[in-house]
């Protein structure tokens, strides 16, 4: 098991990551806090190739993303459950 440094998520890894990994998660709605210092989200894009580059082919990436306006909005989550391969 291996963790990210957050200050290096959005630079390029590609030279760090060897074979990879058999999954890469990113938990606690940390994403979405990630800092859009160009306004253009080109951080969050670097961020994403990285993850990919990171899994094995057929591997998991797990990104938790809440919509924490929804929930204060409704006052609960969403009942469904999307998933995506």
């Amino acid at each position: 098991i291996e963790e990210a440094n957050w200050l290096t998520l959005t630079d390029d890894i590609s030279h760090l990551i060897g074979d990879g990994f058999d999954a890469v998660i990113c938990l606690g709605n940390s994403f979405a806090h990630m800092p859009d210092n160009f306004g253009d989200q080109r951080e969050q894009k670097r961020a994403l190739r990285n993850f990919e580059q990171c899994v094995k082919p057929g591997g998991l990436l797990l990104i938790d993303h809440r919509n924490y306006d929804n929930i204060i909005k409704i006052g609960k989550t969403d009942v469904h459950c999307i998933y995506y391969n």
